[in-house]
Parts: structure tokens; C-alpha cells; sequence
């Protein structure tokens, strides 16, 4: 699926394709909202939930850049661990 197919898509119709179709990269949590990464195809989506309903208040979609920036550090250690 290419990034114009997915925005084509209703929100439904997203969050569907989100889970069956894409993969969950990172979950990066704070005290004031979780972040959660997925990679489908080509493209990544990065969701903000509200931390205690865990509503979906604001959807990002991106191929590349500066957006991967904070989680390069998560993976970057995850990386390192399992490679000893």
C-alpha cells in the first residue's frame, strides 16, 4: 500500500489497516502522551494517544527524516543488546 492509498482511506478503515497490515516499530510513553510508531509498506504512521483513554488525538504519516529522530535511541540500544 502506498501513503496516498492509506490517507485515501477513512479513519476506520486506517485503524483497520494499521492492525492487520502494519507492524508496530516503537511505543515511546510520557506523562503526557504515548506515541506509538508502525511501518507499512513504504511508510511509517505515528499515532499521540492520550494517555489514559488512549484516544488517538493526532496521526502523522512520513516516509523518512527527521520524525524517526526520537526513537532512533530505543533502537539504536535494542540493536546493541542483541547483537552481544
Amino acid at each position: 500500500m502506498k501513503m496516498n492509498d492509506f490517507l485515501m482511506l477513512n479513519s476506520h478503515k486506517q485503524a483497520l489497516t494499521l492492525l492487520t497490515s502494519g507492524k508496530m516499530i516503537r511505543e515511546l510513553t510520557n506523562s503526557s502522551n504515548n506515541l506509538q510508531l508502525y511501518s507499512i509498506s513504504n511508510f511509517f504512521v505515528e499515532l499521540e494517544l492520550e494517555p489514559f483513554t488512549n484516544k488517538v488525538i493526532n496521526r502523522k504519516l512520513f516516509a523518512s527524516g527527521k520524525e524517526l529522530v526520537k526513537y532512533y535511541s530505543d533502537i539504536d540500544n535494542e540493536l546493541s543488546l542483541s547483537s552481544n
